[in-house]
């Protein structure tokens, strides 16, 4: 760069970059702070000790947060499958799950909340969600 190139550039005072440079700091902390908020709260999600007869908290298949109960557990060397009946359905709806599935939570994290139930769109074309019921 020529002489004359130096002084077309734009000149910034030295407290312009520091503020610059911390304002990056601080943005990077947030976000570290944010990450590890996130990864403390996978951890409350994670189904530990599981054993048969177990209460657990189970998301469906319409994304509506259930009761139910591990009614058996395989074990393998790379993973554990679980048997789970939602609680107050017909046995017809329990299905198997990975023990580190998303769909899957320790009792009362979703279940005890108090949250709206929703079903989403109809069938019939309806594009509004119907209140099921109000959990307590």
């Amino acid at each position: 760069m020529c002489s004359a190139e130096i002084l077309k550039s734009p000149t910034y005072p030295c407290f312009v970059l520091d503020n610059f440079l911390n304002s990056r700091k601080k943005s990077s902390v947030k976000y570290q702070s944010r990450v590890d908020k996130f990864k403390e709260f996978k951890e409350k999600l994670r189904v530990e000790d599981v054993k048969e007869g177990m209460q657990i908290d189970v998301r469906d298949t319409e994304g509506i947060w259930c009761s139910g109960t591990v009614k058996s557990i395989l074990t393998s060397e790379k993973s554990s499958l679980l048997l789970i009946h939602f609680d107050k359905w017909d046995s017809i709806y329990d299905e198997v799950f990975q023990i580190d599935s998303p769909r899957l939570a320790p009792h009362g994290f979703y279940t005890s909340r108090s949250i709206l139930t929703y079903k989403l769109p109809l069938n019939d074309g309806n594009r509004q969600a119907e209140v099921i019921s109000h959990h307590n």
